[in-house]
């Protein structure tokens, strides 16, 4: 129940609320142009044919699909996707040049490869997301993720993993070695 005193306050919070809406419903943009007018481009920091561009490539035919507008792939690849990241970095921020971000942003940039970090651009949406996921061989003496930390206290620096350096593979098992306090 509305009390009386309360009425016209709450009239004129709902006018300028529909005053807004009305003005965002109508899409209005500067100078009356509605986005997107040409093609954009989407910068894949990796080389055409791989899982990233491969990603990518749904991501864009949908993206055309909803935004009747090309967007164009263009794979600029190097220094772990810093050339890439970098081209649009110093592209106009008019939302016609996207580049699509994944872990390299955060590895290249603590690593000391680039200069570049997530800070340099303004995230649109998440793309995918994919968990990092830690695997023993079948035959393996552990029977559990407890069994390996007991046993990696036991034989410092004995037991080995395969990782890409300086990738999330490299970061993933070595957050878990400090966190447990195991080499």
């Amino acid at each position: 129940m509305v009390r009386k005193a309360d009425s016209p306050r709450r009239y004129f919070l709902a006018l300028v609320c529909l005053i807004a809406l009305a003005f965002l419903s109508v899409g209005l943009t500067p100078a009356g142009a509605a986005y997107p007018d040409r093609p954009i481009k989407m910068i894949v920091p990796w080389a055409a044919g791989g899982d990233t561009d491969a990603i990518c490539r749904v991501i864009a035919a949908s993206m055309e699909k909803h935004l009747g507008k090309p967007v164009v792939i263009v794979n600029i690849t190097g220094a772990s996707g810093t050339v890439g990241a970098r081209e649009a970095k110093k592209s106009s921020a008019d939302g016609y040049t996207i580049l699509s971000v994944h872990d390299f942003i955060h590895t290249t940039y603590y690593t000391g490869v680039s200069e570049l970090s997530y800070r340099d651009f303004e995230p649109v949406c998440l793309q995918t997301s994919t968990p990092s996921v830690l695997a023993a061989y079948g035959k393996a003496p552990w029977k559990n993720f407890k069994e390996l930390i007991e046993d990696a206290k036991k034989r410092p620096e004995q037991i080995t993993l395969g990782a890409t350096m300086g990738s999330t593979s490299h970061f993933f098992p070595a957050m878990i070695a400090q966190a447990a306090g195991i080499k």
